[in-house]
C-alpha cells in the first residue's frame, strides 16, 4: 500500500517549498506499478531554469521529478521530450526517457527514471594527474554521435526549419538584446558587434543542421566503466537542445570548461576531446559561437547578481569576438580574466 512521500531531510540551501512537494506527490500518485514506501529528496533548487526533485523507492530505483521554471518552461519540457526520443531513436545512446504522467498536469514537469551511470564530473575527480585520455577522447565521439541526428533546419528543435544566420540574429535580437540591456549594459557593444558579423559574414554561410545539446559539461555527460577506465555513453539535462551547426556545441563545451566557470580543464584535456570528435570544425564560427555563448552566460550572471563575474566575462566576449578566425583556443584568449 502505498505511503506517499515520505519527507526526508533535504541538504542545506535546497529546502523545498510546500508546493513542490504537492507536486512531487501527485506526481507519485499517478505512477503504475510504485513501491509502498516512498522517500524524497531535493537535489538541486535553482529558481531561473528548473527544480529538481529526487524521489526513492524501495526497491531501490529513483525518480527525477523536474518542474521547469519561468514563461519557456512547457517550450523546454517539449524540447526535452524530443531530444531524448530522437537521440535513442538514432543514436541509442543513454539518454533519459521521460515517463507519460497520467493524467497530465499543469504545471511544465518531466519525470524518469534516474540512470545508473556515473557522470563525468564523478570520473574526472577521481583521476590522478594527468587524467586519462581514453576517456576524453570518448567525450568527444559522444558529442559526435549527438551530432548524427540532422535536422531540416536551425532554429528551435520543434521547429528547425530556419536558415542558420536567420537563426542565430532572430535569437540574439529578440531574445538576447532587450535582456541584455536592461541587466547587463557592459556587454552592448559586443552583442552589437556580433550582429553585425552575423550580417556581413554569417549570412549566406549554411551548415548542416544537427541536434546541439547546448549544456555539454561534465556534469551532465554520463559514463560506463570499461575495464579499469570509463567510456561516455550518454547525456542528459536535455532542455537547452536546439536546431545548429556543430560548432555550437564545440564551442560551448570549450567555454565551459574554460577558466572562467569554476571547472577548467587543461588544454590538453579539450585537445582529446576535440581528437575524439574528428573533422577539424569551421574556426570562424567557433568564434561566433564563444561569443554568443559567453553573452548568455554572462548575462545570466548579470541577472542573479555577480556583476563581478558579469564583467569578467563581458571582457571575455569582446576578446572573443576580436579573435574571430583565429586558432587561438579559448583559454589563451580570455587569459588573466578568471576570478
Amino acid at each position: 500500500m502505498t505511503r506517499g512521500v515520505e519527507r526526508g531531510e533535504a541538504p542545506v540551501g535546497a529546502r523545498p517549498s510546500e508546493e513542490m512537494l504537492e507536486l512531487v506527490e501527485r506526481v507519485v500518485r499517478r505512477l503504475p506499478g510504485r513501491p509502498a514506501r516512498v522517500e524524497w529528496e531535493i537535489l538541486y533548487r535553482d529558481e531561473h531554469s528548473n527544480d529538481v526533485a529526487e524521489v526513492h523507492f524501495s526497491d531501490d530505483r529513483i525518480l527525477y521529478v523536474k518542474r521547469a521554471l519561468g514563461p519557456e518552461g512547457r517550450k523546454r519540457c517539449r524540447t526535452s521530450t524530443l531530444a531524448s526520443r530522437l537521440l535513442r531513436e538514432r543514436t541509442r545512446m543513454s539518454v533519459p526517457r521521460y515517463l507519460e504522467i497520467d493524467p497530465p498536469l499543469d504545471e511544465p514537469v518531466l519525470a524518469y527514471w534516474q540512470i545508473r551511470h556515473d557522470t563525468l564530473d564523478s570520473t574526472v575527480a577521481r583521476w590522478p594527474p594527468g587524467g586519462d585520455r581514453a576517456v576524453l577522447e570518448s567525450f568527444g565521439r559522444l558529442v559526435r554521435r549527438i551530432h548524427r541526428v540532422r535536422l531540416p533546419g536551425h532554429g528551435p528543435l520543434t521547429s528547425a526549419e530556419l536558415a542558420f544566420a536567420t537563426h542565430l540574429e532572430a535569437d540574439l535580437t529578440e531574445r538576447l538584446r532587450p535582456a541584455v540591456y536592461g541587466e547587463w549594459p557592459a556587454a552592448t557593444e559586443t552583442l552589437e558587434c556580433l550582429l553585425d558579423v552575423i550580417r556581413r559574414y554569417v549570412r549566406g554561410s549554411e551548415p548542416p543542421a544537427v541536434l546541439v545539446h547546448n549544456d555539454l559539461h561534465a556534469e551532465n555527460i554520463l559514463c560506463r566503466v570499461v575495464g579499469d577506465s570509463h567510456r561516455c555513453v550518454g547525456a542528459i539535462d536535455l532542455e537547452d537542445c536546439f536546431a545548429g551547426p556543430i560548432e555550437a556545441d564545440l564551442a560551448k563545451v570549450e567555454v565551459l570548461h574554460g577558466p572562467l566557470f569554476g571547472q577548467g580543464w587543461p588544454q590538453e584535456w579539450l585537445q582529446a576531446v576535440f581528437e575524439g570528435y574528428g573533422p577539424n570544425p569551421e574556426l570562424f564560427r567557433i568564434g561566433v559561437f564563444r561569443t554568443y555563448h559567453l553573452l548568455n552566460l554572462g548575462f545570466h550572471a548579470a541577472l542573479i547578481g555577480y556583476p563581478d563575474h558579469a564583467a569578467r566575462v563581458a571582457e571575455a566576449a569582446a576578446r572573443e569576438l576580436e579573435s574571430l578566425g583565429t586558432s587561438l583556443p579559448h583559454a589563451e584568449v580570455v587569459q588573466g580574466l578568471a576570478g
